[in-house]
């Protein structure tokens, strides 16, 4: 994963850097750190084959971001280009701007804290 800093004409400093997805899985129904699945039942639950040994990818990326995406991040959003183009790690500040101007707009993540 490479990672560039740069300023866009406004002035804001933006980080961007590739992601490609790999061989981890999120697990998004339930949160285990908050406690137990409340549907647990004391039975195993899982049937089929063991994942572990699956020869099929593992990460769920939303449909167009399977081959990847640069990622950017200021202080006050997030956006989204993909694929990632080839080469980008050299681009000038200029075009790394460009780029971001065209990149999807990205919700961020609200972070729980108790």
């Amino acid at each position: 994963m490479s990672h560039r800093t740069f300023r866009d004409a406004r002035g804001t400093e933006w980080n961007v850097w590739s992601v490609y997805p790999g061989g981890a899985e999120r697990r998004l129904v339930v949160d285990r750190r908050l406690g137990p699945d409340p549907g647990w039942r004391g039975a195993e639950r899982r049937s089929g084959p063991d994942r572990r040994r699956s020869a099929e990818p593992r990460v769920r990326v939303s449909p167009g971001l399977e081959a990847g995406w640069l990622a950017f991040e200021c202080s006050s959003e997030r956006r989204r280009l993909a694929p990632p183009p080839a080469g980008w790690e050299a681009f000038s500040d200029e075009e790394l701007a460009r780029l971001c101007e065209t990149a999807r707009l990205v919700n961020r993540r609200r972070r729980l804290i108790e």
